[in-house]
């Protein structure tokens, strides 16, 4: 938090221009504002950021972070769905006996 200078690091990830305070977010600690230590990147979903090397994380306000999280979340594209088990490729032919062909 001190390399933040106590304010929270958002440049513009949540949505919000900032254009009031110089372009970054104004929130700091204080009274009902809480910085949190979190990733930079918000695309790192939040159940494995506690994986994440400490120099790669950064203040947040919690107003920023949520808002940066639905953002890389409205732009990170869905995830490939994986075959079923029982899923037979596309290109996939049937013989069919010509005793049973209709």
């Amino acid at each position: 938090m001190d390399a933040a200078g106590g304010r929270c690091t958002c440049t513009g990830a949540c949505g919000s221009k900032h254009t009031k305070d110089g372009g970054r977010c104004a929130h700091g600690t204080g009274w009902n504002h809480h910085l949190y230590a979190a990733p930079a990147d918000p695309f790192v979903p939040a159940r494995t950021a506690w994986r994440v090397d400490p120099a790669d994380l950064t203040a947040w306000c919690g107003r920023c972070l949520d808002g940066a999280r639905r953002a890389a979340h409205r732009t990170t594209p869905a995830p490939a769905v994986e075959p079923g088990l029982f899923d037979l490729p596309t290109n996939t032919t049937v013989a069919v006996r010509a005793d049973r062909a209709a």
